[in-house]
């Protein structure tokens, strides 16, 4: 399981190249991670402003434009 940094920020920056290091965007969510947010309260991913449906045409990524498989 994995958690989003920074919100939509964090999805919207991230780079769909296996050899990009993404850190900054995602965190993995070990049992001890979630256990010590829950005692030290707040968010330990952090928040963003980003509004996904204000990110301009031009930019957004292409793994977001790109639109869904049907089922």
């Amino acid at each position: 399981m994995i958690g989003l940094r920074r919100g939509w920020a964090g999805l919207v920056d991230i780079i769909r190249d296996e050899k990009f290091d993404n850190s900054n965007n995602f965190q993995v969510l070990t049992e001890d991670a979630v256990n010590k947010a829950g005692r030290t309260g707040g968010t330990f991913l952090h928040t963003s402003r980003t509004n996904p449906s204000k990110v301009k045409k031009d930019a957004v990524p292409t793994h977001l434009a790109m639109p869904l498989p049907s089922l």
